[in-house]
């Protein structure tokens, strides 16, 4: 409040009309948006205490010299506004306590309170708020809608603290563009800080063409945007490089934001995630992915066409026996059958593990059936199926034979089971008949699972690449050597089709030159065992017999967010690569990943997962001689990111007020919470808006939005930038559109309201000129004068008070006869304006009206209380300065 009133108390319209009593004759008592009359008498009477009650002797009667007689040894004067906040706390309840309030919505509920009291329209007729005609010029829109705005509203404050702005509003949607402009009153500017709201973001472009290098972009976006918003950036710069045809060829959903640090992806973003939470020292990359669209129709594509029972690479089971019809039965009901199977197992636990659909493999499945296939057809040739004593192979087998639960011990059999380490607890044939029916419902099972499997991301799975060169002194505990790649892979893609498509991608930083790229020559018996794995005895492309010799790894996404998937775990085999220690084979591989392998046939997503991670364990002299890691790091920059303007830019001088006002008038789009209502469109929509001066007051308040707030985190902070203003002569013209010769936009300040801290909590101080032209500034208590102008301009400015040049300075101020007010503070010095000085019209204090009103004046540092309360006082230590106040 202290800033605010000293700030007010300042404004030379304001002390001219209510020191006269010509708000007397202006009050509109009756008025139901004002407070009856009492806040303005209130105000009045608080001026009056400011600068006649408590005012020191003066050398002149004339206000336009109201410096202090520096030979007076007058140096506490005190002002208890306790009615004052005792009224406005009456009339609005947020102003009542002690706890802080903002100085520029005490300011603007004070203007606004002080027009409706003193509104000489007592009477306000119903006027409909006028839009400007496709006819009409500015000036005659602005003039209509000015007068029609004085036959509601018509006073004082309004004379002298009222503009007009014109507001500009397009509808955003192609089809309609429908524009809206209406010329609208304002008391105060309340201007954005540029800059403040907004943050330069570097990001990495990794684009998905392979011909194409990594892009180091500068993005300017607001602090409150989304990655989504993000993305639209990138494109529209990428777009004005040229490296797009149109913004849409990058979609939001075909991208995906990282935080990559040390080489490792830390934080995946999502579209609903705020920039706010990307540091400045981040290194933030956005990837192109394969398209959704197509990822999804490459699923539909294999579900369509999935596999048969008779082509899963299973093989076809021939019965030998023939169960009981009990037996069989029971092992149909349901999943009775795995149950069963436990029985034998030795290791029952595998069994379970394999067939989890969420965490079971492919391969661990098949290897279990073809086991288990494996021990049948060797009973077959271990049993006599003839009863002459004949052995009769599997094949030769022309009907099956019977068995029942009492069937006889076979000794073959029972060796055979015994020998073995995967079964148990087979003896007779009856068993075997158990085993090979099983077998034949576990082969249904695995092509089920295997099905569902291949749908089960149906748009595909997004996983990091990264590129590791296998060491002897290396291991698998260790950070990759490049920053990943990060690619969408289908639901269905195959660990054989994931190198077809890292050596498409990669394809710019493989050297395939060399001829062979192992760097090691090659015998007869090497060429034609790496012939023998190159499937049809055809490499394919270069880059592709390159990637089919590198040993491929992957490890699933940990709950833990960082480092657990590349170094607190070893990785896994991946494909049919093994992943290999020995000296010889560490520095050439001896084979080829083949097509025709199981392993190279497993579904990738199945394995890795959303988010996982595959590892290529180059081999160090393949590493050496056919990879390029500097080409593949390399990122271009675009050229006019480093122009002459953009470093001018970034080397200019400290924002301005100015640079605030032109930001205000800036075009903008509304958000979601703002919505403009289109009558030609029917519909809400977030419509451009801009706003421009149109007339300029007489006394401009310049509201510095320093404090923000974000819906969606909830936080609230204050913006302490340095915003450098003018003490003297702000010039609007350039951003006003219309003035008359005498109303020329040229402004003095000569108040400023501070605030010191956060939003939470803070402390308020003033900066205000006196008629001497000496900068006074007001601490509660303290006043300190003849402060150097260079202090009033700060990184602690929230409120501008300006004066327009014309305003009338000089005048002398005609006092109300009466003159008979009770002193409430211990000096006290009553000055008549209107007369000559006479040192016998001033009321002098003794020495001991002195000392006793000094104990008063040192207890008065508690907060200022209501009327009726054990209230304190604010003390002002004043320095030949000007008149103090709470």
């Amino acid at each position: 409040m202290n800033s605010t009133l000293q700030c007010l108390a300042h404004t030379r319209p304001l002390k001219r009309y209510f020191l006269s009593g010509e708000y007397g004759d202006d009050l509109n008592r009756n008025n139901p948006l004002g407070t009856g009359g009492d806040l303005a008498t209130q105000f009045a009477q608080l001026m009056m205490d400011i600068w006649i009650t408590t005012a020191p002797p003066r050398n002149f009667l004339s206000e336009a010299s109201t410096g202090y007689d520096s030979s007076s040894s007058l140096a506490n004067n005190v002002v208890y506004p306790r009615n004052f906040k005792y009224t406005l706390g009456k009339h609005a309840e947020r102003f009542v306590g002690y706890d802080q309030h903002d100085s520029q919505e005490l300011a603007t509920y004070l203007l606004d309170a002080l027009h409706e009291d003193t509104n000489l329209v007592t009477k306000k007729p119903y006027v409909e708020k006028p839009e400007q005609k496709d006819t009409e010029s500015d000036q005659e829109a602005a003039d209509n809608a000015w007068e029609l705005h004085l036959k509601r509203e018509n006073s004082k404050v309004l004379e002298n603290f009222m503009g007009q702005i014109k507001s500009r509003v397009q509808c955003c949607k192609a089809n309609c563009n429908r524009v809206s402009t209406t010329f609208d009153p304002f008391m105060y500017l309340s201007v954005p800080i540029p800059g403040s709201m907004e943050r330069i973001l570097k990001v990495t472009y990794v684009p998905m063409n392979p011909q194409q290098r990594m892009q180091k972009l500068e993005i300017t976006i607001s602090k409150m945007a989304t990655m989504k918003e993000l993305v639209e950036r990138v494109s529209e710069q990428l777009q004005k490089f040229g490296l797009l045809k149109t913004i849409d060829d990058l979609a939001l959903e075909d991208t995906c934001a990282v935080d990559i640090w040390h080489q490792e992806v830390y934080s995946w973003y999502e579209a609903k995630n705020e920039v706010d939470r990307i540091r400045d020292n981040d290194y933030t990359f956005l990837y192109e992915l394969a398209p959704l669209a197509m990822v999804k129709a490459m699923g539909q594509t294999v579900l369509n066409g999935i596999e048969t029972d008779d082509d899963i690479g299973l093989g076809t089971i021939t019965k030998h026996y023939q169960l009981d019809l009990a037996t069989m039965t029971k092992l149909n009901s349901g999943d009775d059958w795995s149950a069963k199977l436990s029985t034998y197992l030795q290791n029952p636990t595998m069994l379970h593990n394999s067939f989890d659909p969420k965490s079971g493999l492919c391969s661990e499945r098949r290897l279990i059936f073809l086991r288990l296939m494996n021990f049948i057809d060797c009973c077959y040739r271990e049993v006599d199926d003839d009863i002459s004593g004949q052995k009769r192979s599997r094949d030769n087998c022309s009907e099956l034979v019977n068995t029942s639960t009492n069937e006889e011990d076979v000794l073959d059999i029972i060796e055979r089971c015994e020998s073995s380490a995967f079964l148990e607890n087979v003896r007779s044939r009856h068993d075997l008949a158990i085993l090979e029916f099983i077998a034949s419902k576990m082969r249904k099972e695995i092509v089920s699972l295997e099905n569902q499997q291949t749908t089960m991301y149906p748009d595909g799975v997004i996983i990091q690449i990264h590129i590791r060169k296998a060491t002897l002194l290396s291991g698998n505990h260790r950070t990759s050597d490049t920053v990943p790649l990060i690619m969408r892979v289908s639901g269905s893609m195959t660990v054989y089709e994931l190198r077809e498509e890292l050596a498409r991608r990669l394809k710019r930083c493989l050297n395939t030159g060399r001829g062979n790229v192992s760097g090691e020559s090659t015998s007869e018996q090497d060429e034609a065992e790496m012939s023998k794995h190159a499937g049809n005895g055809s490499f394919a492309s270069p880059e592709l017999l390159i990637i089919r010799q590198i040993p491929l790894s992957y490890q699933r996404k940990s709950l833990s967010n960082y480092r657990s998937t590349a170094t607190l775990a070893a990785s896994r085999q991946l494909g049919s690569l093994e992943l290999v220690s020995n000296k010889n084979r560490l520095l050439r591989p001896r084979s080829l990943a083949s097509k025709s392998n199981e392993d190279e046939r497993s579904i990738l997503a199945n394995l890795v997962g959303h988010h996982g991670t595959v590892f290529m364990e180059w081999p160090e002299t393949l590493y050496n001689n056919a990879f390029d890691p500097k080409e593949y790091e390399h990122f271009d920059c675009p050229s006019d990111l480093y122009s002459d303007e953009c470093v001018a830019r970034k080397s200019s001088n400290a924002t301005t007020v100015l640079d605030c006002i032109e930001k205000y008038c800036q075009m903008e789009q509304l958000e979601d919470t703002e919505m403009w209502y289109c009558n030609k469109c029917k519909d809400h929509v977030r419509a451009w808006k801009q706003t421009h001066l149109y007339r300029c007051p007489p006394i401009l308040i310049v509201h510095l939005k320093r404090f923000q707030y974000s819906s969606s985190t909830h936080r609230r902070d204050k913006i302490g930038l340095f915003i450098d203003f003018p003490l003297e002569g702000l010039d609007l013209t350039s951003v006003a559109l219309h003035w008359t010769g005498a109303e020329k936009p040229l402004y003095d300040c000569y108040a400023v309201s501070n605030h010191y801290g956060g939003l939470g909590g803070g402390h308020y101080t003033a900066y205000a000129l006196n008629d001497d032209k000496v900068w006074c500034h007001y601490d509660d208590s303290r006043v300190t004068a003849n402060v150097e102008p260079e202090k009033v301009v700060s990184e602690a400015a929230y409120v501008l008070y300006y004066r327009r040049r014309d305003v009338l300075v000089g005048q002398d101020i005609p006092l109300p006869m009466q003159t008979s007010i009770v002193p409430s503070v211990a000096v006290i010095v009553q000055e008549n304006a209107d007369k000559e000085d006479d040192p016998t019209t001033n009321t002098r204090c003794n020495a001991s009206m002195i000392a006793t009103d000094m104990e008063i004046v040192s207890r008065s540092t508690s907060p200022m209380g209501s009327v009726g309360g054990d209230s304190s006082a604010y003390q002002y230590n004043v320095e030949q300065e000007d008149l103090p106040l709470q």
